[in-house]
């Protein structure tokens, strides 16, 4: 009587899963050892690019703004600049404060990276125009508040990641999200053309965070002394 053995099965990660792995793996076990000031160097390369448009104003101030707004018609400034929040949240988790201050550069900055377009988007047209009315108008307290809330969220954001509450900073991003999404389609129709962009962000935001929350987990169910000593 023949007796058959069956062999443990093992889950196999999808090969993109484990690139991702070996990605989020690699870069935090280096991050020590690159400076974060290094980002800015491809943004002032952007910039700088020959053939970028000259300052056309009265004065430096009124030329620096035209230019920039010029440029923010481009939408891949609308593509990457939610994806932006996701080096701040690295830098907060790893306590770096370095980081964590070239993220906000790049963040405030990210609207003028690109040359503007030769035919600009009718969406991104229409939408920045009333934008622009809205900040020209006057203020008032509400103004003021709505304003407030944009620095304020960034640092609950970064403190829940600071403190390392994953979960309830992923609470924070997608409350984040869903308002700028109420405010793009209040002030103007045209906001619906950021809603992709800011749908594709949150699905990749969700996705990461939960994914590392999930490293982290098995990482202290079969190390849970290192991993502890690790965070703190």
């Amino acid at each position: 009587m023949s007796s058959t053995t069956t062999q443990p099965t093992h889950h196999k990660l999808n090969p993109w899963l484990r690139l991702v792995q070996a990605a989020v793996l690699l870069v935090w076990s280096r991050r020590r050892y690159w400076n974060p000031w290094l980002l800015l160097v491809p943004v002032i390369i952007l910039i700088l690019i020959p053939g970028a448009e000259r300052f056309q104003g009265s004065n430096l101030v009124e030329g620096f703004g035209n230019w920039a707004w010029d440029r923010h018609h481009n939408m891949l400034s609308w593509a990457v600049r939610p994806l932006l929040i996701m080096p701040f949240l690295y830098f907060a988790y790893c306590r770096n404060w370095q980081g964590v201050m070239v993220a906000l550069v790049l963040i405030a900055t990210n609207f003028f990276w690109f040359p503007m377009p030769a035919n600009p988007d009718s969406s991104a047209l229409e939408f920045l125009s009333a934008e622009r009315q809205w900040i020209e108008s006057s203020w008032d307290i509400s103004k003021v508040l709505l304003v407030s809330s944009i620095p304020a969220g960034l640092f609950l954001l970064g403190l829940a990641f600071w403190k390392r509450s994953l979960l309830i900073g992923l609470l924070l991003i997608d409350g984040i999200f869903v308002l700028k999404s109420v405010y793009s389609v209040e002030l103007d129709k045209s906001g619906w053309a950021l809603i992709p962009f800011l749908i594709v962000a949150l699905v990749i935001f969700n996705a990461v965070v939960l994914y590392i929350v999930r490293l982290i987990r098995n990482r202290l169910q079969n190390h849970p002394a290192s991993t502890m000593a690790a965070q703190h």
